[in-house]
This record gives structure tokens, C-alpha cells and sequence, in this order.
């Protein structure tokens, strides 16, 4: 699972976003089977395939996304957790941008 969440940290660098989703979601799914629904290592591959849909202008499902990462990390880290904090931003981000397209 690892493996595959850097391969689609690669090529979203490399700007090939089917690519990096291809890869993210199995990287989510082996996750899922592996850890409860509140692990926050599934809140980092959904926080890495909202910036996905983020970089394509898919601002409402790259919100939905981060919201349930921020969920997630509430649940499972302190409110100061960096990931948490990091996450949150991108929420108020995209938040801005779907507001500014309307």
C-alpha cells in the first residue's frame, strides 16, 4: 500500500493525475481492508487524492474528500497534529475557490 500511495505521489508530481489516481486508490482499498475506518493513514490517501482533484479544478470532490480526511484525524490525533492542522487549511482553500467560481 505504501508503495502504491508513492507511486501516485510521483506522478502527480509529474502532472499525469489519472495515473496518481489509479495508484491512490489502490493504495486506499489495501488500506481500508487493513485498518479501521479511522486510521489516519486512510486520512493521508484521501487528503493526497483531494489535491489530485484539487490540481484538476475538482474543487467539490476534493472538499469531500479533505472533510472526511479532517474527520478522520480528529477522531485519531491531537487537534494540533500537523496533518490535521495541514488538512484543515486545505478545506478553507478549496472552500475559497468553489465560493470564487460561483
Amino acid at each position: 500500500a505504501v508503495s502504491y500511495g508513492n507511486l501516485g505521489v510521483i506522478y502527480r508530481s509529474l502532472g499525469r493525475p489519472s495515473m496518481a489516481l489509479f495508484y491512490h486508490n489502490r493504495s486506499l482499498g489495501i488500506y481500508r481492508k487493513s485498518f479501521s475506518g479511522s486510521h489516519p493513514q486512510l486520512a493521508a490517501i484521501l487528503t493526497n487524492i483531494g489535491l489530485i482533484y484539487e490540481d484538476t479544478a475538482q474543487y467539490a470532490r476534493a472538499l469531500a474528500l479533505y472533510q472526511r480526511a479532517v474527520k478522520i484525524y480528529r477522531d485519531s490525533l491531537l487537534t494540533s497534529h500537523p496533518h490535521l492542522l495541514k488538512t484543515q487549511q486545505f478545506v478553507q482553500r478549496v472552500s475559497t475557490k468553489l465560493q470564487e467560481n460561483t
